[in-house]
Parts: structure tokens; sequence; C-alpha cells
């Protein structure tokens, strides 16, 4: 037996804001592999699916990435309906292109249905439009990286900093780095 993966974008956080579509494919779920973004109240939309937690946290433990693929392939295999729940919509920031291709490689079809994601939910909760006719006509949407800087620009371990503002931390354990042409700010001792 082979089954399909529907991803769904959840939304940005709020259960009423999953799209009609999204709720439709849910309630057709027998498992569940949902992230830590996605409201608990969407578990109404597919009472009888088994939920797997996938979800990550920064600076926390969480599913690896290999290990999350192996699962979609693994419990399409089982069962008729696969839904890979994910905050916002699947396509911005969610390893969506990863999850597809170990599909793919399995031979195992999928569908996406997109979200709402939460840079959008944002600007409609502020009522501030995130592009003007003539004046802002694109919108851009960046995240953290993690892999090796680009040519041309310096690496460094962020921990702690001192900014004109007064000191800002983030958590002592965390192995975020920054890319700078100049430093964003002169790095101080660490509290370590």
């Amino acid at each position: 037996m082979s089954g399909r993966v529907i991803f769904i974008g959840a939304g940005p956080g709020a259960a009423d804001l999953i799209t009609v579509r999204g709720a439709q494919r849910l309630a057709q779920a027998d498992v569940v592999l949902f992230d830590a973004l996605t409201d608990p109240a969407l578990r109404a939309y597919a009472p009888r699916a088994r939920w797997l937690d996938v979800g990550k946290r920064g600076f926390c433990t969480s599913t690896g990435q290999t290990a999350i693929d192996a699962l979609l392939v693994r419990m399409a295999r089982q069962h008729a309906v696969v839904v890979r729940l994910k905050g916002g919509d699947p396509s911005i920031f969610g390893r969506l292109e990863e999850e597809l291709q170990a599909l793919a490689g399995a031979g195992i079809p999928s569908e996406v249905v997109p979200g709402v994601t939460a840079a959008i939910a944002a600007a409609a909760a502020t009522q501030r439009p995130l592009t003007r006719r003539g004046a802002g006509r694109s919108v851009s949407l960046t995240t953290a990286a993690r892999c090796a800087a680009p040519v041309g620009m310096r690496t460094r371990r962020s921990a702690w900093c001192h900014a004109p503002a007064g000191p800002t931390a983030w958590p002592a354990n965390t192995s975020c780095k920054t890319w700078a042409r100049r430093p964003f700010c002169t790095p101080a001792a660490p509290p370590w």
C-alpha cells in the first residue's frame, strides 16, 4: 500500500486562519505530522487521525530533518493519506523542497496546500500594506542562515553584544552566526 502526502499550511497561529482547502484535506488525514507552530485546536478537523509531533523550536532539541523525511516516506507507505501540517505557508522557510524531494525519490505522490504566512498576517492585523502603489513594489522575506558566509563576508559567533540602546543577549547556548561586512556591534566578553 502506498498513500499520498498532503502538505498543508496551517496559517499564522490561530486555527481559524487555515484555508478552506487546508481544513478539507486535514479532515481526510489518517496521520498528521505537525510542526510546533500549529494551533492544537486544528486537531478538531482530524479527530480520528494519529498526530505525531515533529516540530522544531529554535535552540531546542527537535526532530532532525532526515528523520522527518524518513517518517513521511514510512507513514505514506502505511497509510492512505498523510498530512504534513506546517505553520504559516509550507513554502516559506518550511523546508518544503527537502521533504518533496524525499517523497519524489520514494515515488510517493504529494500535494501542497498553501497557507497564510505570518508576515502577511501581521501586516493584515496591523492594517499595514506590504506594498504601496508607486513606492513599495516588492516584499522580501529573510531568515537567519546556518551555512558558510558568502564570499566577501566575515562570520563570527554572536553570543553577546552591546547595542547602542543597551546590552542585548541571545541565549548562551546558541550556535547562531552573523554575517557582516563590518560588525553589527562591538562584542563584549561572553557571559560564560
